[in-house]
């Protein structure tokens, strides 16, 4: 299963420890950092969405304020194949973002929070909804 990782560019780098424990669990993970100087990024952007089956999306004050990310997320939404796997990931902690802030469909998905389990659990977490999704 393909997995797409919306997040905000400021949060690549933890998007990229994401993607790498995601990977060694035998996920295929699409992330930007294949892209290169003067690839089309929008067509790059769109063919991974249409080619990934399921999406975690990084719960962030950078991503909440991001319209990309959002776009991602109602692309996702509105696609049969990401049917159950949209998986939200709070990455922050509440003092950093008020939780009302998030978009209610995203309240009402299984969710990660990575701030109250700690990344390495709540990453082994999130590796177990999508394998259960699968």
């Amino acid at each position: 299963m393909q997995v797409f990782i919306s997040h905000a560019q400021d949060d690549s780098a933890l998007a990229g420890l994401i993607a790498k424990e995601l990977q060694d669990s035998g996920f295929q993970v699409w992330t930007p950092a294949e892209l290169f100087p003067g690839d089309n990024w929008a067509k790059a952007m769109g063919e991974a969405l249409d080619h990934s089956q399921a999406m975690v999306v990084l719960l962030t004050p950078s991503w909440l304020a991001s319209p990309y990310a959002k776009n991602e997320v109602t692309y996702a939404l509105g696609k049969e194949t990401y049917k159950d796997r949209v998986i939200p990931v709070f990455a922050s902690s509440p003092q950093q973002f008020s939780r009302d802030s998030i978009p209610w469909i995203l309240k009402s998905f299984p969710s990660v929070d990575l701030d109250k389990m700690g990344a390495k659990k709540g990453i082994a977490k999130l590796s177990k909804v999508l394998l259960e999704a699968a």
